[in-house]
């Protein structure tokens, strides 16, 4: 027998109802889901170095919680070499984000978030060499006397374009910690390093015949930023969100001249009693973060006094 007609539309309102529960239940879900990003787990063997940025990253994104929601930082399973996960971020696949120095080449594969995170430090580089040879650095005077010696750097890494256009001779090799094994078999000749690498990777290497050069200095314009898949827009953002607060309310500073190994390697390094040459870099974009001086260390900043 057939149910009457009042019966079954005495349904429909509950049907509405429901439906708009489920509604409200989506869009509540979607609202306040975490936001999981996986980040590449470094190769190098300075952990130190890269506590700063994770310590970075979760600040940034506690920042942004009410805006954007909760979130998850995970590593990748394997480590993943620079060259390796600038692909691997620009096909999205694996990583959601990576922090590395810019090039025009990074550039056009990835999204940059334009701030920098070592406020222009990693442009200062120093030398890891072989202890029997720094009586050789210390007698260079003149740019056109360390243009006759080879250095050594990590396969795709944006100083090697630096290096070359600055006319000095460059040995590439894809794997990070075989770069050291180089340096001690004399296949080139020092290792620039950015300052806030070289002391702990000569910690941890644990070696005495090698040392961090103490005479000589490079300097170049060379910003490190968060970057994201180009699509990612969402991510973007908010990192972007995320660093101008801590920027506005001292907390990206306060972390930056808190970490230990940012001024230990300041103070070690005596920019001031180097030999300092500076070096043009044809590969970074001139952004209007440039003109921001808030952005970056002054001279006055690298003494600490």
């Amino acid at each position: 027998m057939q149910r009457p007609l009042f019966n079954r539309m005495s349904n429909t309102p509950w049907l509405m109802y429901l439906g708009q529960l489920f509604v409200c239940f989506l869009f509540s879900t979607t609202l306040h889901a975490k936001d999981t990003i996986i980040y590449p787990k470094q190769q190098d063997i300075t952990s130190h170095q890269n506590s700063y940025f994770y310590q970075l990253m979760d600040l940034v994104l506690s920042k942004t919680v009410n805006e954007f929601g909760e979130y998850e930082l995970k590593p990748s399973i394997q480590d993943i070499p620079q060259k390796r996960a600038v692909l691997m971020l620009s096909e999205n696949k694996r990583i959601d984000l990576m922090w590395t120095m810019t090039s025009k080449e990074r550039e056009q594969m990835l999204q940059a978030v334009y701030f920098p995170l070592l406020k222009g430090l990693l442009g200062h580089r120093i030398f890891i060499i072989r202890t029997s040879d720094q009586e050789k650095f210390k007698n260079i005077h003149s740019f056109d006397q360390l243009k006759t010696l080879l250095s050594g750097q990590g396969l795709g890494w944006p100083d090697v374009n630096i290096l070359r256009h600055n006319g000095i001779k460059v040995i590439e090799s894809p794997d990070y910690q075989n770069l050291f094994d180089m340096l001690r078999a004399e296949r080139f000749d020092y290792f620039p390093r950015g300052i806030t690498e070289a002391w702990g990777e000569h910690k941890n290497l644990n070696d005495d015949s090698l040392m961090v050069e103490q005479h000589l200095l490079f300097r170049y314009k060379a910003p490190l930023y968060f970057f994201v898949n180009k699509e990612n827009h969402r991510l973007h953002d908010r990192l972007l969100r995320g660093l101008t607060l801590a920027l506005e309310d001292g907390s990206f500073d306060e972390l930056f001249y808190r970490e230990s190994n940012i001024r230990q390697s300041i103070q070690q390094t005596d920019i001031k009693g180097r030999l300092v040459f500076d070096l043009e870099n044809p590969d970074v974009l001139e952004t209007k973060i440039f003109e921001n001086s808030a952005l970056w260390l002054s001279n006055v900043d690298t003494s600490f006094e």
